[in-house]
């Protein structure tokens, strides 16, 4: 039932993931407010920023049940208030509150895996909440859009609900036993505010323009004591430290391109929200056979030419993807964005398994939550930068075509660092 309960919290992130992304350029239409699309995105996973870390170490010291409560509960009320949202401002405060609650119960989640299977079954177990992203990437999006194009888009933000009280109530009844590991240091909330307030600084100077550069360093100064003080200095050297750059430029390459892939479809090729919402599906379906190939060559193949093989193959993917832009035909576009899948099916496992390995002086809770802090970063990085370009190149309330252009500009970059950083860790990998 153990496994049951993680496949059920696996796809309601899946579902809040794909289906706002899915309707998000419905809602724009009823509700307004382009300028604020990237927040949609961004702000989620700002919020968890603030969670992640807290919830890891709060896991080590306690174990994971009583974090998991609470942080599903902030997931619940904010996804309630999305579906009711009367303004995208409003829709982004919801996004707040249910990111300051899904990252921590995501990130939770996981690190039950290594406390609950043995080292040999822990691969197996990552393909199978990979696969789950099939069942979830074939039905969420054409869900999501049959939702949005009849009884509306709000449906389609509570669609998380069941899943999110099934999947608690299937996995607290299982964990509630998982004894404490006391082996991680308490996790101040000052550090965790001063991350997200500097970054939300950052991502908000860069948007103004003008004198906004002053804003944006002020930002950053505020964001990088934080960072070192959430991520030990014995987590960014080695093997682990290369990981967790990794981690975090293919998260700024992979969500950046598929949140905002449907815009671009939408508005620069004209298809319909159906389309778009297929190409979302085939990027989420093709990460469960990513996943498994990595499964079986585990033994085989080197870590180092795994990572090579899935960040080259990102960044070739990511570059045909946002080549719609330029009128490339669409069935290239989505065999584009197979390979995106196919390719964070491998590399999204080679991190996860390093944040398994036992540590003297963190507990896995807390290696685990600090590999999704550094990945949410990413995120939160890529899509909110993006979101500045798509704010900067709108015209009267429409997205333009250079501001999607700079988007997916963002989302290449972040696969050729992903691609320097497994060359990088190559070097400090096993052959």
């Amino acid at each position: 039932m153990t496994t049951v309960g993680l496949c059920l919290v696996e796809m309601t992130a899946g579902l809040q993931t794909l289906l706002v992304a899915t309707v998000l350029p419905r809602a724009v239409r009823d509700i307004g407010g382009i300028q604020l699309y990237g927040l949609v995105f961004s702000g989620y996973m700002l919020a968890g920023i603030v969670s992640i870390p807290a919830s890891g170490a709060e896991a080590d010291r306690h174990g994971p049940a009583r974090p998991l409560f609470r942080y599903s509960s902030y997931f619940l009320v904010g996804t309630v208030m999305a579906a009711l949202a009367p303004s995208m401002p409003l829709l982004v405060v919801a996004r707040l509150i249910q990111g300051y609650g899904g990252g921590a119960m995501y990130s939770l989640a996981y690190g039950v895996v290594p406390r609950v299977y043995p080292a040999h079954l822990r691969p197996k177990m990552l393909s199978l909440l990979s696969g789950v992203w099939v069942v979830t990437g074939l039905l969420g999006p054409p869900f999501g859009a049959l939702l949005a194009s009849t009884v509306g888009w709000r449906w389609a933000m509570a669609v998380a609900i069941p899943t999110l009280l099934l999947g608690y109530g299937v996995l607290a009844a299982r964990i509630r036993h998982i004894p404490p590991e006391n082996a991680s240091r308490r996790q101040g909330l000052s550090a965790a505010v001063m991350l997200m307030a500097g970054s939300a600084i950052l991502l908000a100077g860069l948007s103004t323009g003008g004198w906004g550069w002053v804003a944006a360093l002020v930002g950053l100064a505020v964001a990088m004591p934080a960072v070192n003080q959430l991520i030990p200095a014995a987590m960014r050297r080695g093997l682990y430290g290369n990981a967790l750059v990794l981690s975090f430029s293919l998260n700024m390459s992979f969500f950046t391109i598929d949140s905002f892939l449907p815009l671009m479809l939408t508005s620069v090729r004209g298809t319909s929200l159906a389309t778009a919402g297929a190409a979302v599906t085939a990027a989420a379906i093709s990460w469960f056979p990513g996943s498994l190939w990595q499964q079986r060559v585990a033994g085989r193949l080197s870590v180092r030419r795994q990572a090579l093989i899935s960040c080259a193959a990102l960044l070739a993917a990511s570059v045909t993807v946002a080549a719609a832009i330029v009128g490339v035909p669409l069935w290239l576009v989505f065999l584009g964005a197979i390979t995106e899948g196919l390719a964070m099916g491998v590399a999204f496992n080679i991190v996860l398994l390093m944040a398994m390995e036992p540590s003297d002086y963190h507990g896995v809770a807390m290696l685990m939550s600090t590999r999704f802090l550094v990945g949410r970063l990413g995120l939160v990085l890529g899509t909110g930068l993006a979101g500045v370009s798509v704010a900067a190149g709108s015209r009267g309330g429409a997205a333009s075509t250079a501001g999607i252009a700079g988007a997916m500009g963002i989302g290449i970059a972040g696969a050729v660092v992903a691609l320097v950083a497994a060359w990088r860790m190559a070097r400090t990998a096993n052959p």
